[in-house]
């Protein structure tokens, strides 16, 4: 599986929203609002208000946008306030072969990413394409998680990752932009979480890091893949 993520990058980096059909691209927008509309009433929940102003506060401030605060943070404190919305009423995306929620990981990421960068709304969208059909592609192949492991976290987190290196690499050749989301694919199955099955099970409060964790781990991954550092070939 030495080539696994040389394939999917490879797809990754030719993404392209708008060479969709019609149909297509309605369902697309439909999604992405729905997810936005899903982290919306998730951040305007009690339950998880506290623990999110303590992450923005010690964020600090930056360009991309916090569901509920006027201040802005950077991509990665954005995209963990907003990942934690996501998981709050339990209405995030579901995938069914992939059993998990790649949109909810990969949306933070890349809107995250989008504005912290200036990034043009198509290169949003075709991030958050890449990203979430990588995700679901791996999480397909996982064909379940480990036992007492839970999905969240973990393959999302490499779409988190992939929408961010599509944005990052946005300046870049084909070739040099898939060579980046190769190595941000490899870097994120590295540093992805392995979250215990039960919290989500058991209702703990917790739980509602995963989401963010990973959408911010992913974007971790693809900075730390664009300055350089990379996985083992093999690690996906």
């Amino acid at each position: 599986m030495a080539d696994a993520a040389r394939i999917l990058s490879l797809a990754a980096a030719r993404s392209d929203f708008g060479a969709l059909p019609r149909q297509e691209q309605a369902v697309w927008r439909d999604f992405i609002l729905d997810t936005l509309a899903v982290m919306a009433a998730g951040a305007a929940h009690p339950s998880v208000s506290d623990a999110r102003s303590a992450v923005v506060a010690a964020g600090g401030a930056g360009p991309a946008s916090v569901m509920g605060f006027t201040q802005g943070a950077s991509a990665g404190t954005a995209a963990l306030a907003n990942g934690m919305a996501m998981t709050v009423l339990q209405l995030q995306d579901g995938h069914r072969r992939a059993r998990g929620h790649p949109m909810s990981h990969v949306l933070p990421a890349a809107l995250a990413m989008a504005e912290e960068t200036g990034a043009t709304t198509g290169d949003f969208l075709n991030a958050v394409v890449a990203g979430y059909e990588v995700s679901a592609r791996i999480g397909a192949a996982l064909g379940g998680m480990q036992p007492l492991l839970h999905d969240t976290g973990t393959f999302g987190c490499i779409g988190a990752a992939v929408a961010a290196a599509f944005i990052l690499g946005r300046g870049l050749d084909g070739e040099a932009r898939a060579r980046l989301i190769e190595a941000a694919i490899g870097n994120a199955a590295t540093v992805a979480l392995f979250p215990f099955r039960d919290t989500c099970m058991e209702g703990a409060g917790v739980h509602h890091l995963f989401v963010g964790l990973g959408a911010q781990n992913g974007i971790t991954a693809a900075r730390a893949a664009l300055a350089g550092l990379a996985p083992s070939r093999a690690t996906l």
